[in-house]
């Protein structure tokens, strides 16, 4: 993990942090709870060269992973994600659903992994609060119990929709929308009213607006 927002909503979901590599002038800026003995002192080029951003933040920090989650899915509300590729889509996702207190993300295997440090650094540490689980979806519909409701442009107007209490909301990708094999497992298929010209929205921008929709 690095830098300073990221690392310091660690400490405070309380997520074991096992070492931090900070530089001198980045130690002073740490103001979260941490041992003295697990913090290495490294010079500006040695941070540099570990990073995964052009400009880094001067910190890092090695985390221990916590025990996953159970998938449990009765009565619950998830995002499900087909062939979603961009970190930045998903980290905001990430944040969407922790802001409306949904219960995960479902994505598929093609899916960029949600521990990308983009993903991570554009959720803003939602990452600690929203469960994310890695499967295959055709699997997943299958054998789910959850109405499977489908964001799709030929679909009814969210306006109109009405919505279940729970369900999994199924987004595609950017460029090639949701498989076709999928459409035997839809309950419903819904879709973003246009008053413009665009062609279409970003994902995380269509998942937000559902979301709220959604209640």
């Amino acid at each position: 993990m690095e830098g300073f927002k990221t690392i310091k909503e660690v400490s405070k979901e309380k997520w074991p942090i096992k070492e931090i590599m900070a530089t001198k002038k980045s130690q002073e800026k740490i103001d979260f709870p941490i041992e003295k003995e697990k913090i290495t002192t490294l010079p500006p080029h040695a941070i540099a060269a570990m990073s995964h951003f052009k400009n880094s933040p001067g910190i890092l920090a090695i985390i221990e992973m916590p025990p996953k989650k159970d998938f449990s899915q009765e009565g619950k509300r998830f995002i499900a994600l087909d062939r979603i590729n961009n970190p930045s889509n998903l980290g905001a996702l990430m944040r969407i659903v922790d802001w409306y207190g949904w219960d995960g993300i479902i994505c598929s295997p093609e899916s960029v992994d949600s521990f990308n440090p983009k993903v991570i650094q554009a959720s803003m540490g939602s990452f600690l609060r929203v469960p994310t689980f890695s499967m295959p979806l055709k699997d997943l519909f299958r054998e789910t119990k959850l109405p499977i409701i489908a964001a799709d442009l030929k679909g009814t107007s969210i306006d109109e929709f009405s919505f279940p209490k729970s369900g999994i909301l199924l987004l595609g990708s950017e460029s090639e929308g949701i498989r076709n094999d999928f459409s035997p497992f839809f309950n419903a298929r819904i879709t973003i009213p246009r008053r413009g010209k665009v062609d279409s929205l970003n994902v995380s921008v269509a998942g937000g607006i559902i979301l709220h929709a959604w209640g």
